[in-house]
């Protein structure tokens, strides 16, 4: 069955193993089975998810208040939660702009909050 996409936005992985969550049980009260590709998704979620939805959505928030943070990119920093100015530099490699070395500290002051 098809479905229609209504967004397209980028998501942490803490959001999208709350939405398979929720997928997995509701596919369990209704006595269905999930698929493989599902199981596998949400099998990845919970082993890599680093924060829970809501610190993974407030530090999404905090990081898109910097001009230099897009919103892909803050959801890659939530993911990664990087703790070396190494690990947010290859994150910016493909961008078009440079980031300087305040704003990598700004960056790890914000992820060293939520870890």
């Amino acid at each position: 069955m098809v479905k229609e996409i209504i967004e397209n936005k980028p998501i942490s992985i803490s959001k999208a193993k709350e939405i398979l969550k929720k997928e997995v049980e509701d596919r369990k009260e209704r006595g269905q089975d999930i698929g493989y590709a599902q199981r596998r998704s949400y099998d990845y979620a919970f082993k890599f998810s680093k924060l829970d939805n809501e610190d993974a959505k407030d530090l999404v928030e905090e990081l898109l208040e910097h001009d230099k943070v897009t919103p892909g990119i803050a959801v890659k920093i939530v993911d990664i939660m990087p703790k070396e100015a190494g690990e947010i530099r290859s994150i910016y490699e493909k961008e078009r702009f440079a980031i300087d070395n305040q704003t990598i500290e700004d960056i790890l002051g914000f992820v060293d909050k939520y870890r």
